[in-house]
């Protein structure tokens, strides 16, 4: 396992979201919308109001930068989670955040 230092500071881990990647196909099955899920886990051991600051400025990135992303049509902020557990003085939190294109072509080969 992979072990951080929150003495540090905050930790932001991002990894890929279950499912990863979903594609729902339109009409003819030429065109779809894709999804990628993506989970952000959010470590700190300063108190709980830093955990939802923390969130509330990834929330906040993810709107103003809605249309942002070259590869991607839209970010779009999901959820907020907060996780409780019997570590003492760590708050934990997992956002889910979708990476959209809508109305795309789904054939790869002619």
């Amino acid at each position: 396992p992979v072990r951080y230092d929150l003495n540090k500071g905050d930790v932001i881990v991002v990894r890929p979201g279950s499912p990863s990647f979903e594609e729902e196909p339109i009409g003819n099955w030429i065109y779809g919308n894709r999804a990628y899920n993506i989970i952000v886990q959010v470590y700190t051991r300063e108190n709980r109001q830093r955990l939802y600051d923390i969130m509330a400025e990834i929330r906040r990135i993810c709107h103003a930068r809605i249309h942002s992303l070259a590869a991607f049509q839209r970010v779009q902020f999901q959820n907020f989670t907060e996780e409780t557990n019997d570590n003492v003085h760590l708050w934990q939190g997992t956002i889910n955040i979708q990476l959209l294109n809508q109305m795309v072509v789904l054939e790869t080969a002619n």
